[in-house]
C-alpha cells in the first residue's frame, strides 16, 4: 500500500469543489480529495458512499466498490470461493450500510462455484 499527497495545484481544485459543492452535497474535504487525486491521475475511486460515487460518477470517475474487490480477489485466485463466502458472510453481519441484497447474491454464486 501506498500514500500518495495531493499537489498545491490538487489542493486548490480541492477546496474550489468544497466551495463549489457547498449545500449541493455533503461530501468531506477528504472525500473531495480523493476525487481530485482520481481524476487527476485516471484512477478508480473505491467507495461504498453513495454520495461519494454519484459525485465522482458526475466527474467521470471509475468507481467501484466493495465486490469489486472481492470479485478481483477471487477471480484472479487469491482467496478460495469458501474463504470469501466466509468473509462476506461476517462483513454482512457486521456491518449494517452495506449493499446486503448485492452481497447476499455474491455470496449464493460463490457457493454455486465452490460446488463445481
Amino acid at each position: 500500500m501506498s500514500v500518495y499527497s495531493l499537489s498545491g495545484e490538487q489542493v486548490g481544485t480541492v477546496f474550489q469543489k468544497v466551495s463549489e459543492y457547498n449545500g449541493v452535497c455533503n461530501l468531506s474535504v477528504e472525500d473531495i480529495s480523493v476525487m481530485v487525486y482520481a481524476i487527476d491521475n485516471n484512477c478508480r475511486l473505491l467507495t461504498g458512499d453513495k454520495k461519494l460515487k454519484d459525485k465522482a460518477t458526475l466527474e467521470n470517475v471509475k468507481v467501484s466498490g466493495i465486490l469489486f474487490l472481492t470479485d478481483m480477489l477471487t477471480q484472479e485466485g487469491d482467496i478460495d470461493c469458501g474463504e470469501m463466502i466466509n468473509a462476506l458472510e461476517r462483513l454482512l453481519s457486521s456491518n449494517n450500510r452495506l449493499p446486503r441484497k448485492l452481497i447476499k447474491e455474491r455470496i449464493e454464486t460463490l457457493k454455486r462455484l465452490n460446488t463445481l
